[in-house]
């Protein structure tokens, strides 16, 4: 999948589909049967392909001669007019349907009426493994786990965690988040911790401190924004932060002024 001016992809990328153009989902279709694969595997995500609710897919899996296992990575639960014809094709013409969570398998057989026999869940994220004693390895080990914040907001209600460690100021631990919201759309925000008690929450921003613009949105995961560290120099922040997998650059905001944002 690309836009327009497309990418300098491997030697090993084959064939490329340009994201509004409805006759290169035609051609890749042509293309996948005449190399004999064995399975398509689809990745789907609404915002990735062309067409009202990323309806030009549906042209090439129409006339795939193929058996398709299809991931979904958002199963909305309240879906529009457009975005429910879609994922109901794309469950019709799936062999098998790959979701992340528990809850994502409940919406597909309860929102979109699904064969349960149709769904494979496989988690996201690390497995659960099972205990290990910390001294075998001489590590310093915490043997439980405390949740500090919960979604609130629509734009973190998906999925909500820290974006590297927290930073000390004079005002408490300044964590900043990720949060993830409506068609998998990822923001950066921030919290803030007691010093004393960090498992006191003494603050959260309701809106998000960076979300993808315009110039961000396209890329090999698009409308995501994310970091993995940030610093304060003087009384400013400053996040080094992803756009879409495709680019890095860095914000700078006042550190007062993020701190003043707290609710």
């Amino acid at each position: 999948m690309t836009i327009k001016d497309g990418y300098e992809y491997p030697a090993a990328v084959r064939f490329e589909i340009e994201e509004q153009d409805l006759a290169s989902y035609q051609r890749a279709a042509d293309f996948l049967n005449m190399s004999n694969a064995d399975v398509v595997c689809v990745q789907h995500e609404f915002g990735i392909y062309g067409g009202p609710a990323g309806s030009h897919l549906l042209a090439l899996l129409r006339e795939l001669r193929m058996p398709i296992v299809t991931t979904l990575h958002t199963v909305l639960r309240d879906p529009t007019p457009d975005q429910r014809r879609v994922m109901q094709e794309l469950i019709t013409r799936s062999t098998r349907l790959i979701t992340m969570t528990e809850r994502g398998r409940q919406m597909l057989q309860e929102t979109y009426q699904t064969p349960p026999a149709k769904i494979d869940l496989i988690p996201h994220g690390i497995p659960d493994m099972p205990f290990v004693d910390p001294n075998y390895y001489n590590l310093h080990f915490w043997n439980s786990s405390q949740t500090l914040l919960q979604p609130r907001f629509p734009w973190e209600f998906i999925q909500l965690g820290n974006c590297g460690s927290p930073m000390e100021t004079e005002a408490g631990w300044l964590v900043i988040s990720h949060g993830v919201g409506a068609m998998r759309k990822y923001c950066i925000g921030a919290f803030l911790l007691d010093l004393e008690d960090p498992t006191k929450v003494l603050g959260r921003l309701r809106e998000p401190l960076i979300q993808p613009n315009e110039s961000e949105r396209e890329g090999y995961v698009p409308n995501v924004v994310y970091s993995c560290g940030s610093l304060i120099h003087g009384r400013r922040l400053v996040i080094p932060y992803a756009m879409s997998d495709y680019a890095t650059t860095f914000a700078t905001l006042s550190l007062d002024d993020v701190l003043g944002a707290m609710e």
